[in-house]
């Protein structure tokens, strides 16, 4: 009967329809217009890009904490590094990457 209004489907019932239909459970109730997957790994990639996000928002922040030789001592390693996974054919495809800085003063 919670198809005419009368009741509203347990939240069992909601999650199967959920997975039987590939939408949100919000879109389910009417609450949103977004059919779109809720697939579970998509939130996990998700959380993954915040916490990398987080992770290097951090190491630039104590990079420009650092003096001056603390600053070119870690460009040195970075670049020396670098060279070397150029020259071992190791470095990281980042194609798929972009990095914004901003600055406020």
């Amino acid at each position: 009967m919670w198809e005419t209004g009368k009741r509203t489907p347990d939240f069992e019932t909601l999650i199967r329809l959920s997975d039987l239909f590939d939408v949100r459970t919000d879109y389910i109730l009417g609450k949103s217009n977004d059919s779109s997957s809720a697939k579970l790994s998509d939130d996990i990639e998700q959380l993954e890009r915040w916490e990398l996000e987080s992770v290097y928002t951090d190491l630039m922040k104590l990079y420009i904490f650092l003096d001056s030789f603390g600053q070119k001592d870690v460009e040195n390693l970075i670049k020396s590094e670098a060279q070397r996974c150029k020259e071992q054919n190791t470095l990281q495809d980042v194609s798929n990457m972009a990095v914004q800085i901003t600055i406020k003063k």
